[in-house]
């Protein structure tokens, strides 16, 4: 059943992320069809503009044979077509290829006038029957009819015919023009004005110095009224062509630096790389365009102080932009590189590492200096550079504002899914804010700020009460007055056998939920708590006044089987004066004993256990006696003596670790370090001090090393002994449970009866022990018992 469901789950994943796929695949298409949809209705925009000087004057160009339409049909189809509400010809012609009717019918109709060869007539429009092509060319000529109408079918159709080839047979075609290819886009923009130019060159010159009625003119308007967007932009498009007389190129602009070969985009890095090699001046060489491929403004920012020198003349490099869009060569002096703010704050933070006497010079600045300083700190690379630097401006900070902007805010709350996450964070925002606090700190607290999750409590944490116990000094009987099970005169039981509690509350990895009724307040005071902590006196709200109701959504009904942590404290008072405490070998069960019964079982396992000895002193008398011996022993020069009780730092043995803060160790040393260790164990139960002189202490983190050591040295003999027949030997081991298997023939009584002695020799590796049943190792003494 469990994989059943799996393989569907992981079905229904698979199908929603194909899904996903499919969607953001039909998006990115849309996204390119709407931009493809743009720059057609661009470039209409575009032709329109070219194409409107001609088209409204009156032409008495003859209508063409065989269409019979008047002149204002033809001016109404031209209208149409520039508002972008007519089909063109083209695309009527390609709908007619496809549609079959008795009229088209295995005909194809070919157009009288065609566009001239490039190098023939100079591109101009003539009545052969068939287009003439070049030696040189080879790329098929696009029909060009007469007439205003015959000028905009020919711009489409040499726009789609120039759109369906591919980038390296425009950058040839391109090269043959003199145009420098940019992109593909740019490419056909290019070529389709320029034989639109060579193919109608001339043909309206005898019409413009017709006077202009305006009756064809689509963008006519109204006299004061302002031109649209488009008509201006083309307008200031034409102006600027025609004062710069047509000697800017329009494509990227590139630049070349004398002593490298390579063209770049990139002015900014030119003049980086000069600057790094402290070079004062270099020669540039501009190729011409009017596209750059950086921001302008952040090359003019930082190097706006150098000199450009060009003709003779000197010119600050921030105001030489149009002379850099021309093409030439010129020489930059002068380069220098402006320092930003987060630059100068850093020079100023090195000086504040190298010279730690000018800290003090911290204390004469503002808090908004200071702040500026703390955050210049996060540009440097390593971690403990940004702490120490962190933590000195930190600490003059908070002598100044009266709080510690090292600390975060956490708010830690109890799990439950009616309270609201966000809000608490925009609650918390709020009473920073409500502080005279500077707005950097308070950004800085509220970027800081965390709200996390804390696990609720488990019905064993909830409950059980053997540690307290355990530190007593003596149990007392305080059972005479429960009706439970007993033994030997004491309750002793399980909760699970008791009939009258919910089996819920038998499960001791079961976690409570937090009662309804105290949600709110518990909600109160942690948040208050957590915030007052940081800032002190400068929270204004008091914790009564804290509103948390929008931070609270209301309770679903309850599913069966949820348990309250109410119904479980309340089990606890029932249950006062015993001992509740979990069942090792029953993971989840909790046993229920009366006190006396529980010291008694400790003082068997410790006090009266010969593998402990009482320790006639004080714990502090005896930290103080071993910490003498420690130093003593020269076990200083391994790690120093932790009398703080902090985790020291943790040690990656690999070769990349292996530097400054890391020591080596021989292993006499480490021999001496395990000796001392295993002298000196202590454990407290009772109240009473005890040593433990056999075995080693369980759950420290030295001791599953010590077991594999003690284990691998008695293995490594027995494998030894067997000679020859080691092969036939397999075993593992993980910790103290060992498996083994040995190879036998089945054909071969003797093959069985020398496996039973290898079984045989395997159980006494490890040692009888003397007559107490104790090993000498590793200058402790080691229980063997008899039962593995």
């Amino acid at each position: 059943m469990e994989t059943e469901q799996r393989r569907r789950r992981l079905e229904q994943e698979r199908r929603e992320a194909e899904l996903r796929r499919m969607n953001e695949e039909i998006q990115s298409e849309m996204r390119t069809i709407a931009a493809v949809a743009r720059e057609l209705q661009s470039f209409r925009a575009e032709v329109k503009n070219e194409i409107k000087l001609p088209l409204s004057v009156r032409s008495k160009t003859p209508k063409e044979k065989s269409k019979g339409k008047s002149r204002a049909v033809d001016e109404d189809c031209l209208r149409e077509y520039l508002t972008g509400e007519a089909e063109t010809s083209r695309d009527a012609e390609e709908r007619a290829l496809w549609t079959f009717t008795r009229r088209n019918r295995g005909r194809r109709v070919a157009r009288g006038l065609h566009s001239p060869s490039d190098t023939e007539e100079g591109g101009r429009i003539t009545q052969d029957s068939e287009p003439r092509m070049s030696k040189d060319s080879v790329e098929k000529k696009v029909p060009a009819a007469n007439g205003r109408e015959g000028m905009v079918e020919y711009v489409l159709n040499i726009q789609k015919r120039l759109s369906e080839k591919t980038a390296q047979e425009l950058k040839r075609l391109c090269e043959a023009e003199g145009i420098e290819y940019v992109n593909k886009e740019q490419a056909v923009k290019e070529l389709v004005r320029i034989r639109t130019k060579m193919a109608y060159e001339g043909c309206f010159e005898d019409q413009e110095a017709k006077p202009h009625d305006g009756s064809l003119s689509t963008t006519s308007k109204k006299k004061g009224c302002r031109k649209g967007k488009r008509e201006r932009l083309a307008a200031a498009r034409r102006e600027g062509k025609q004062r710069s007389g047509g000697d800017q190129k329009n494509g990227l602009i590139t630049f070349t630096r004398q002593d490298y070969l390579e063209k770049t985009t990139s002015l900014r890095r030119i003049l980086k790389e000069a600057h790094t090699e402290a070079r004062r001046e270099i020669k540039i060489s501009s190729h011409g365009g009017s596209i750059w491929g950086e921001d302008w403004a952040v090359t003019k920012q930082v190097f706006g102080s150098s000199v450009l020198h060009f003709n003779g003349k000197k010119l600050p490099f921030a105001q030489a932009k149009s002379i850099l869009q021309e093409e030439g060569s010129f020489w930059i002096t002068q380069i220098k590189r402006s320092e930003n703010a987060q630059e100068r704050r850093k020079g100023y933070l090195q000086l504040l590492l190298r010279l730690p006497w000018k800290r003090k010079e911290l204390w004469g600045f503002e808090v908004d200096k200071l702040m500026h300083l703390y955050a210049g700190a996060g540009a440097f690379h390593s971690k403990s550079t940004r702490k120490q630097l962190k933590d000195a401006i930190g600490k003059v900070v908070s002598g100044k504002v009266g709080i510690n902007i090292r600390r975060r805010i956490v708010i830690a709350l109890q799990y439950d899914s009616t309270i609201k996450k966000r809000e608490v964070r925009v609650l918390v925002a709020e009473e920073v804010e409500k502080t005279d606090l500077h707005r950097s700190i308070k950004s800085i607290l509220k970027r800081k700020m965390m709200v996390v999750w804390r696990k609720n409590e488990t019905v064993a944490s909830l409950l059980c009460n053997h540690y307290t116990v355990a530190r007593s000094a003596e149990g007392k009987c305080t059972c005479s007055d429960f009706q439970l099970p007993r033994s030997e005169g004491h309750v002793l039981t399980r909760i699970s056998e008791l009939t009258d509690i919910r089996p819920e509350l038998t499960n001791s990895r079961n976690i409570a939920r937090p009662t309804w009724k105290l949600r709110e307040n518990q909600l109160q005071s942690t948040i208050f708590q957590a915030v007052k902590g940081v800032l002190k006196g400068k929270m204004k709200t008091t914790e009564q006044s804290l509103s948390v109701q929008d931070c609270l959504q209301t309770r679903r009904e309850d599913k069966p089987g949820v348990i309250e942590e109410a119904e479980v404290k309340q089990l606890k008072r029932e249950f006062d004066g015993l001992v509740v405490v979990p069942v090792d070998r029953n993971s989840g069960d909790l046993a229920l004993m009366c006190p006396a019964t529980y010291h008694w079982g400790l003082e068997k396992m410790f006090i009266f256990n010969t593998a402990y000895t009482p320790v006639m002193r004080t714990g502090a008398s005896t930290t103080k006696k071993a910490r003498e011996e420690y130093k003593q022993a020269g076990l200083k020069r391994i790690a120093a003596w932790n009398g703080k009780r902090r985790r020291g730092k943790t040690v990656v043995l690999n070769r990349k670790s292996i530097g400054a803060g890391y020591v080596q160790i021989k292993f006499e040393r480490i021999r001496e370090y395990v000796r001392y260790e295993l002298e000196h164990t202590f454990t407290t139960c009772g109240g009473k001090l005890l040593r433990q002189a056999v075995g080693i202490p369980m759950g420290k983190n030295t001791s599953p090393a010590l077991a594999c050591v003690m284990c691998a040295r008695y293995e490594t003999a027995f494998m030894a002994a067997p000679g020859k027949d080691r092969k036939l030997v397999y075993g593992t081991r993980f910790m103290d449970d060992a498996a083994m298997a040995v190879l036998v023939d089945r054909s071969d009584e003797a093959s069985f009866r020398r496996a039973e002695e290898i079984f045989e020799d395997f159980g006494r590796c490890y040692g009888a022990g003397d007559t107490r049943g104790l090993r000498k190792m590793l200058w402790c003494e080691v229980a063997v018992g008899t039962n593995g």
